[in-house]
């Protein structure tokens, strides 16, 4: 089963590490954000040196970790790896949203540009663009794919959900034909292509 455990990275590294553990270990990872109010344009880790990653550790081999860069260890207690409690990632999402003014609803933090389905209402299952939120602590402007065009389009925050997909890992190649008789990998240069 899926659980949220605590990374902890080299200084100024948090990026750099949830950007590769999405990217190259397929794995959600929460870094959370914090800016104050007169820079808002740079957002700086509200825990400096740590992120969360939810990982299934029986589905997924721990020795994959060791290939992030920037990655120091996986804080143990009593030499164990023990899972943060849901409740507390909420808690520091929903904490987070309240001071930077974020639009976050039912465990979902939206950002501009997510990926959204409609779940009530007349455009039930119709997928959109997650623009802004607008004045009214429940309204929210979307983005609707019509006729091959982008068309803003008001709704409630509660009727929207979050497209989550799953990226499966590329197959390595063939390393045998099989009873361990190895593969020679060789280049084949052809001949140019003689036209008459």
């Amino acid at each position: 089963m899926r659980a949220w455990y605590l990374v902890y990275t080299r200084p100024h590294w948090e990026y750099k590490v949830a950007s590769f553990m999405q990217e190259s270990l397929n794995l959600e990872v929460y870094l959370p954000l914090w800016s104050r109010e007169d820079h808002e344009e740079t957002a700086v880790p509200f825990f400096p040196n740590y992120l969360f990653v939810r990982v299934d550790l029986i589905e997924f081999p721990i020795r994959l970790f060791w290939q992030t860069p920037g990655l120091r260890r996986l804080p143990k207690f009593d030499n164990q790896l023990l899972p943060v409690p849901n409740d507390i990632i909420e808690e520091v999402r929903h904490h987070l949203a309240k001071t930077r003014g974020e639009t976050y609803a039912r465990g979902q933090l939206f950002h501009q540009g997510d990926r959204v389905v409609i779940t009530k209402g007349p455009l039930k299952g119709k997928e959109a663009l997650f623009d802004k939120r607008l004045s009214g602590d429940d309204r929210v402007r979307i983005l609707l794919n019509l006729l091959g065009r982008q068309v803003p389009a008001e709704a409630p925050l509660r009727a929207l959900e979050k497209l989550q997909f799953v990226v499966q890992a590329p197959r390595p190649p063939r390393r045998t034909r099989g009873r361990g008789r190895r593969i020679k990998q060789r280049t084949r240069l052809r001949p140019p292509s003689t036209s008459r």
